[in-house]
């Protein structure tokens, strides 16, 4: 009798499952942003929550949970109903939280769907700077330690990170810049247009129209090559520092959302990344293409937890 029951329940839940996978999605569905409105991942979720909902007919609607490095969104995702009506944003600087003491959360806490898009970061200065070339901020750090002031996005933040790689490649003590971080990339955008700061690490493609309009110039940035967006802007690599980071944007779900779900929401996203609409969107707004899903996501971020801990260990940023 005691199995008849059991039996009874397994084939019940499986029904609600099978069912709950099969109706996906009949109403709303939440996508949790953890930075600001305008930054990169923000305008990286709105395009695929409008993109989904054209093509499945149900609104996605993008909110934002800020705060705590990005810790409050993630969160937020980690902790909500798996029921694929709550997706998020899934930056990779959720595999390198832990290591500041700032959250228990890895990248294994979630159902990572797809990879989106990668930001490709780099030095910005104003336009009325004296700065013309990478090689001028250098001397001067090198000339004034501790004098230049480095406005950013969060405290181990990708673009954070990378720029204590770069520090690091050319000897240079982590405190040798005044770091001041910000809320995300948009806030980092208005800091560099106050004049609060002599130059700022943020992704070209959160400070658009200050580059095109003349407002900042991008000194150098840490792709892996030039950006059909901006041509004229060298990486890394070509003044003879071997540094190439980029920051990847993804999308994911509660821990034990349904595998239908997951599946479902995994091949529409990817054949929105694989449109030409989405190729041109990242061409304008100086993005990449990310080309991970599932399994292959997740090994990416465990390698960003490797290179970040590194990076963080120079920093000091680890939690004693």
């Amino acid at each position: 009798m005691r199995k008849t029951i059991l039996l009874s329940i397994c084939a019940t839940f499986l029904c609600a499952v099978s069912a709950l996978a099969g109706d996906y999605p009949a109403r709303a569905v939440t996508v949790i942003c953890p930075y600001n409105p305008g930054g990169a991942t923000d305008r990286i979720g709105r395009y695929f929550a409008e993109a989904l909902q054209k093509e499945i007919g149900v609104p996605f609607n993008v909110v934002n949970r800020t705060g705590g490095n990005g810790v409050t969104g993630h969160n937020a995702l980690a902790i909500a109903r798996p029921d694929g009506y709550t997706l998020g944003l899934i930056t990779m600087d959720i595999a390198t939280l832990k290591f500041m003491g700032l959250t228990e959360l890895t990248p294994d806490d979630f159902a990572l769907i797809t990879q989106c898009s990668l930001s490709i970061p780099g030095f910005m200065v104003a336009k009325d700077s004296k700065y013309r070339t990478f090689q001028e901020v250098i001397d001067d750090i090198r000339a004034k330690p501790g004098q230049l002031r480095l406005v950013g996005t969060t405290v181990s933040g990708p673009y954070d990170l990378m720029r204590l790689t770069v520090m690091k490649k050319l000897g240079l003590k982590a405190d040798d810049v005044k770091f001041v971080p910000t809320t995300g990339g948009a806030a980092a955008v208005v800091e560099l247009m106050g004049g609060h700061a002599d130059l700022a690490v943020v992704a070209l493609g959160e400070a658009v129209p200050q580059l095109q309009s003349g407002e900042f110039r991008c000194l150098v940035h840490s792709g892996e090559g030039r950006l059909a967006a901006f041509p004229d802007v060298s990486i890394l690599k070509e003044i003879g520092i071997d540094v190439s980071m980029v920051a990847s944007v993804g999308i994911g779900a509660p821990k034990d959302t349904p595998r239908a779900i997951l599946d479902f929401l995994q091949k529409k996203i990817d054949a929105i990344r694989a449109t030409k609409e989405f190729a041109d969107f990242l061409d304008v707004n100086g993005f990449a293409v990310g080309t991970n899903s599932g399994d292959a996501y997740a090994k990416s971020l465990a390698q960003v937890a490797i290179d970040g801990k590194e990076a963080m260990e120079y920093a000091g940023y680890l939690k004693k």
